[in-house]
């Protein structure tokens, strides 16, 4: 379960990553480029190059506690949406 309170922000790396990145590749990705600091208990997104994977990564008081990795199928039914069209 991904908690969110009022506070926090969801940053999206809109340029498609290799989604074989470890936690330290997604963490320098967010410092070099997103310039935000990936212990900053926000949660930041990654997609891969077909768009149809996206990667969370987030930070929890002690560690990073989530990478997760999501087809856009998932999403489709989630959302309830027609991904056949894509």
């Amino acid at each position: 379960m991904l908690n969110f309170s009022y506070q926090t922000r969801v940053f999206l790396f809109l340029e498609p990553v290799d989604m074989r990145k470890s936690f330290r590749g997604l963490c320098l990705l967010t410092e070099s480029v997103l310039k935000e600091d990936p212990a900053s208990g926000h949660w930041f997104a990654f997609i891969n190059r077909r768009q149809d994977r996206l990667k969370l990564l987030g930070w929890d008081e002690l560690a990073y506690d989530r990478s997760i990795s999501v087809s856009a199928s998932s999403f489709c039914s989630y959302f309830d949406q027609d991904c056949n069209s894509r």
